[in-house]
């Protein structure tokens, strides 16, 4: 069942008190993720998983979400258009042609990257935060005009997109529950998970032993953290501010992928139930939406780059949510990558386990018994789309993920709001009632609705 403006009373109220008036009227056609989520759920009651209580609602404002509410024991999913734009606007940004690379720096921008701005922008305006959203909607129009326009394969990021926006859905369903409510999707499939994992992560053990005398020095997340606490306190020292304080950061231990399978499995909830409702996702998608010009591999590698896309977003949350009360501290940030590092490498691995799969279906042979042509095509296959997914992780991490807490420890939207908060020309633009509009136009995220945003 498809609900777009006869949602149910108690979902047309929530989605007038978040969304506005008029967000059933939507910009994007909806046909191929609306049969990519009937054959979904189709695949779902075939399965004996009964599906028949879980309902979707689409919608188009300026928040770019996908969200699960109850409602009399049903689970609502409602699916924010503007998402789109957000996965538009990053697989742009990583299609970009600059060579062979995914990415482009911050440095082709003249130091600021335009999507840092975007995203920040549309954050603080959903949030009420007025004169940051200014700020940050006058940094992303400058950025971008400095930048110009991408030039990319927009058939080729049109298909990312389509696969994105069902992978999403799919995620999403991963965590309403199911069996009567007696358990979530996605754990309901951490058997079957560990099935498919365990021997590839025993195979990534065997070939990268961790050196657990080295963890602490060797995990990536804690030198960058350390580096961004440096960055931001020469920077708040030279607009005027005091240093944060230099505590010591956690240590994450160095753990085997089979420590972390097992932490995954052993997680109720949070980054376990996450990466479990990833596979889920991944394996439907791959099933479902792959067609000659997206073939499967490239499929995964869509979903695994939605992963990321999706922290992204939740990233700029957790950053903009703790801005005003106290600067991001260093260990939350910390948190927030490791959480991130141990998604992101199950969601390769994932892509790896499902590409691997598909390979076999396609040579129908079965595995463990596979000539030696069948053995080095496999090779090859599984070694092209390592090096995609690593090379993708590289310049995702470097260029596209580390400019958004640079960007927000730096102390712009800081700076710039308590020098302008008194003019007379920056009261009228926070104030004016266009302001969602022009930012919508600006970053390209969202439509802004009718008495959205509240004033």
């Amino acid at each position: 069942m498809i609900e777009h403006g006869l949602a149910a009373p108690p979902v047309a109220a929530y989605l007038r008190t978040t969304r506005g008036t008029g967000s059933e009227y939507l910009r994007y056609p909806t046909d191929k993720y609306i049969r990519f989520w009937g054959d979904f759920l189709e695949s779902l009651e075939l399965s004996d998983i009964s599906a028949s209580h879980i309902k979707l609602s689409i919608v188009d404002s300026t928040n770019p979400d996908i969200e699960t509410i109850k409602i009399s024991g049903r689970s609502h999913l409602i699916f924010d258009q503007a998402i789109i734009d957000v996965f538009a606007m990053m697989t742009s940004v990583s299609f970009h042609v600059s060579g062979p690379r995914l990415g482009i720096t911050a440095a082709d921008f003249g130091g600021r990257a335009w999507w840092v701005h975007a995203l920040f922008a549309n954050r603080f305006m959903n949030d009420g935060r007025y004169p940051e959203a200014v700020v940050q909607g006058d940094l992303c129009a400058r950025a971008r005009e400095m930048q110009g326009d991408l030039t990319i394969d927009e058939s080729r990021r049109d298909r990312w997109v389509e696969t994105q926006v069902a992978f999403s859905l799919a995620h999403e369903v991963g965590h309403c529950s199911v069996f009567n409510g007696a358990q979530v999707l996605a754990r309901s499939g951490s058997a079957s998970f560990e099935e498919v994992m365990r021997p590839y992560v025993d195979l990534m053990d065997q070939e990268h032993p961790v050196d657990y005398q080295r963890a602490p020095e060797s995990l990536v997340i804690e030198r960058r953290a350390e580096e961004y606490l440096k960055e931001v306190n020469a920077s708040l020292v030279e607009h005027g501010h005091d240093p944060l304080p230099h505590n010591p950061l956690p240590t994450y231990r160095g753990m085997s992928y089979g420590e972390k399978l097992d932490f995954i499995l052993a997680d109720e909830s949070g980054v376990g139930e996450e990466v479990v409702a990833d596979y889920l996702a991944m394996s439907m998608v791959a099933r479902l939406m792959a067609y000659p010009e997206m073939p499967v591999d490239e499929c995964l590698a869509a979903c695994v780059a939605a992963v990321r896309t999706m922290f992204l977003l939740r990233a700029v949350e957790v950053i903009s949510n703790s801005y005003f009360n106290s600067r991001l501290p260093a260990n939350a940030l910390a948190d927030l990558l490791n959480e991130m590092r141990i998604r992101e490498e199950f969601a390769g691995f994932s892509a790896m386990v499902l590409s691997r799969r598909q390979h076999l279906r396609e040579i129908d042979e079965p595995d463990g018994i596979l000539s030696d042509a069948a053995k080095k095509a496999l090779e090859l296959r599984s070694s092209r789309i390592a090096g995609f997914l690593s090379h993708m992780a590289n310049r995702w991490s470097e260029d596209i993920f580390l400019p958004i807490p640079h960007e927000m420890h730096a102390g712009i939207t800081f700076d710039a709001v308590a020098r302008l908060g008194n003019d007379p020309q920056f009261q009228k633009m926070t104030k004016s009632p266009n302001l969602a509009s022009v930012l919508a136009e600006i970053t390209g995220i969202g439509r802004p609705q009718v008495n959205w945003p509240p004033r």
